[in-house]
């Protein structure tokens, strides 16, 4: 029995009236549900009803429904000893109308600064069609402020569309800290640990972080998977949506609970929202369903995200979700791609324009009193011809118009002088993250991601002369880091694990080793192949594979987190070993042979791929620091400080003996290996977007790795210019406009210098 009596009762209200306050004019609403999270009650004809209280119990709420609501601090009551009344007061729901149920879903701000909704804000008046609003967890990073912060100006009420929170790790890891305490900081502040409501004909499932990563869970899980199977059982015919932190990765298709599983297919579920990653990434389930992860809105995520938000549009119709991706961080964007100086195309205007939350719907090019009206291509190119004949010194004007109404523009100066010349340019249909260009059989293999649906990320081949696409090969996820090759077959490791080879001359895949999906968290690390061994993957799904025929040699059983992934490890090759990085537990050894691990160097949040160097091993541990360990034991030799933050590119090691050091902060810097001092410092312009790993504002930054080819320095910038550079003093030569961010390396051949940006835009630039 709970100690704050056996049952309570209440009435639930209509407040017809709209004044906010209950009356005995506002009537009551019946068949209304109630529950403690154990327990259930259903509303009489006069809205009362009497609820057996659960001596868990901590909190009451009433069940949202299509025709009523309350804001988030409205819909639920804090249980109190001696108390034995809760009366509830609810609005009217504005209806969904038409065939899709349209969400704007965010995760992991960890913050109390709203200015990251400003862009939302933005979207939101911009699509008055949008139904809900979700915050996936990981609201403030164990604050009360933040927390309270975003209760009281991110609501129903602010929004003008229903609300709902779940909470993550940081919400419920307080440990003492703050007004209230160790035992309720989420429940104090928005109520429920879980908790259900009804929108656009489905029931949305509301669950706390299933781990607790750290700080003890404040409640038990096998309770929630109770509360679930009762629920489900309550509305056996209703189709369901997950929202929660981590859950999706953690148990995949199904939920524990005291009396068996609870299996969300078979309940109906239709898809599951989440965060806790901060990665854009789509698990899917052999049945069909899909789980949609988002990034962190205010900062760059672990594997090169870029700040976003996620729209998740379900037709109400068939069920099937359809999602897209917006950048938060990107304002009045624009950049002219071609003519630029010394370049070939000259009709061609290729442009990328960009504002975030308030998308461009035209954008024109002016030259000498003549416009054109550029054509949208995809993501933010756009594209048009113009028979202009630029001479020595012309100007040409790009102007947007968004959605609103905003119009912004740039003047560009184009300069005729010798150079290097544009040979092509190509727009693939999916995006490129942290995936090296690389020339295999005679062809530009182009790694590509599909952080939006999970359906078209792969490989693109094209022709190195003319940029045409000679075949591809989907892998069902996407490929966001490094493959490798052997220099007849193209070794991949997609976001969900799965591990490809691909003949590279055709396309064809030769065999899959496949993860388990129910259990995989994602994967933005890269791949191996030495020795004819594969060795790719991350803590319990990182294995060696045998390249001939893709059976499984070893699979590793040292270290079983199931944490996100490195923000970019490549993994390394050395003296028999592959070098692999977990983020929470430093760097290991493994025999490539055996998998079994020679040494592990314990740190936290390294990123960056280590770099074996002789009888030495470099490694960026975390912010502002260098590691130079012995290879034989993994010991720490030298602890040389950088001034560097969130480096994500590996160490690059230079013939001249200087060690590349890029950075999410202060751009490409170099350190003489002989007197540990850095030597220079390459600066680009700001960033366009931050993507390291928890970057925040347009800091100058290099996320690519930097590509030595012959006697010049190739970097490519996150400000979407590619530089290039005297390697002895880091002096620009010359520099070319790609539009956007370069996360990956380029690569060339004896005639041309490969390039592409972070939206698919390949380049090809004539040496």
């Amino acid at each position: 029995m709970s100690a704050f009596g056996a049952t309570v009762s209440g009435i639930v209200r209509h407040d017809r009236n709209h004044d906010g306050w209950p009356s005995q004019s506002d009537p009551g609403i019946p068949n209304m549900l109630v529950s403690d999270g154990f327990n259930f009650a259903v509303t009489d004809e006069n809205g009362r009803y009497s609820l057996p209280l659960h001596e868990k119990a901590q909190t009451i709420y009433v069940q949202r429904t299509e025709q009523y609501t309350a804001d988030i601090t409205r819909f639920w009551h804090r249980v109190t000893p001696g108390r034995q009344t809760y009366d509830f007061l609810l609005e009217d729901v504005r209806p969904v109308t038409g065939d899709t149920l349209s969400m704007v879903i965010v995760g992991d701000a960890e913050t109390h600064d709203l200015r990251y909704m400003e862009t939302i804000r933005t979207y939101l008046a911009n699509h008055p069609e949008t139904n809900l609003f979700i915050n996936a967890g990981d609201i403030s990073a164990g604050s009360p402020a933040g927390m309270e912060t975003h209760r009281d100006f991110v609501n129903a009420a602010t929004l003008g569309m229903p609300v709902v929170y779940a909470c993550g790790n940081h919400d419920e890891d307080f440990r003492g800290r703050g007004f209230y305490g160790a035992t309720d900081p989420f429940l104090a502040i928005f109520g429920p640990w879980w908790q259900s409501f009804e929108l656009g004909g489905y029931l949305f499932v509301v669950v706390p972080i299933y781990n607790s990563w750290g700080a003890p869970l404040l409640y038990d899980m096998l309770d929630c998977g109770d509360w679930l199977k009762a629920l489900c059982k309550r509305f056996p015919n209703k189709k369901k949506i997950l929202v929660g932190h981590d859950l999706p990765d953690l148990v995949g298709y199904k939920m524990a609970s005291h009396s068996g599983d609870v299996m969300l297919d078979d309940e109906k579920f239709v898809c599951a929202i989440y965060g806790h990653k901060h990665m854009n990434i789509v698990k899917k389930y052999p049945s069909g369903r899909k789980s949609f992860c988002v990034a962190a809105p205010n900062k760059g995520g672990a594997g090169c995200f870029a700040p976003s938000f996620r729209v998740l549009r379900i037709n109400r119709k068939t069920d099937q979700p359809e999602s897209k991706l917006f950048y938060t961080n990107i304002k009045e964007h624009l950049a002219l791609v071609t003519p630029q100086n010394g370049m070939s195309l000259q009709k061609t205007i290729t442009a990328d324009a960009y504002d975030s939350g308030d998308e461009i719907v035209a954008v024109t090019a002016n030259h000498d009193g003549q416009s054109v009206e550029l054509s949208h291509v995809d993501s933010s190119a756009w594209r048009g011809e113009a028979n202009w004949k630029l001479a020595d010194a012309s100007r040409l004007t790009l102007s947007a118009r968004t959605k609103s109404g905003k119009e912004f523009s740039r003047e560009f100066n184009i300069a005729s002088q010798n150079g290097n010349r544009l040979g092509w340019l190509a727009q693939l249909p999916a995006d490129i993250a942290m995936c090296d260009l690389q020339l295999v059989k005679g062809l530009l293999i182009v790694g590509v991601c599909d952080d939006t649906s999970a359906e078209n990320g792969g490989f693109y081949a094209l022709s190195p002369a003319t940029g045409e696409i000679v075949w591809s090969y989907t892998t069902g996820y996407g490929i966001r880091n490094n493959f490798a090759t052997d220099g007849d077959r193209i070794y991949a490791i997609d976001t969900r694990a799965n591990i490809h080879a691909v003949d590279a001359a055709t396309g064809k895949r030769v065999w899959l080793n496949p993860s388990d999906p129910s259990i995989v968290s994602p994967s933005a690390s890269g791949i191996v192949c030495h020795d004819g061994i594969v060795a790719g993957g991350y803590g319990r799904h990182l294995r060696g594979i045998r390249a001939a025929d893709g059976e499984t040699l070893w699979r590793n059983t040292s270290w079983q987190v199931e944490e996100r992934t490195p923000a970019d490890d490549k993994l390394a090759v050395a003296d028999g070993s592959v070098f692999v990085i977990s983020r929470l537990n430093g760097l290991y050894r493994h025999d490539l042979k055996t998998g079994n691990v020679i040494w592990q160097h314990k740190v936290l949040f390294a990123n960056a791929t280590a770099l074996p160097d002789g009888d030495s091993i470099w490694l960026i541990p975390n912010n502002y620091h260098l590691f130079r360990l012995d290879a034989a034991t993994g010991k720490l030799l030298k602890d040389i400080p950088c001034t560097c933050y969130g480096a994500v590119a590996p160490p690059v090691k230079l013939p001249n003996g200087l060690l590349l050091i890029a950075s999410a902060n202060k751009g490409l810097g170099t350190i003489d290996t002989a007197t540990m001092k850095e030597a220079w410092r390459f600066m680009p312009k700001a960033s366009i977007t931050p993507t390291s790993d928890y970057a925040t504002g347009n800091p100058p930054s290099v996320t690519a790795t930097p590509l030595i080819d012959g006697a010049y320095l190739w970097v490519a910038a996150n400000d979407g210019i590619l530089y290039k550079l005297d390697p002895q003093n880091g002096h620009v030569i010359d520099s070319h406009v790609i539009g956007m961010p370069v996360l990956n390396r380029p690569c060339a051949d004896a005639k041309r210098l490969y390039v592409s940006d972070c939206f698919g835009r390949i380049m090809a630039i004539e040496k």
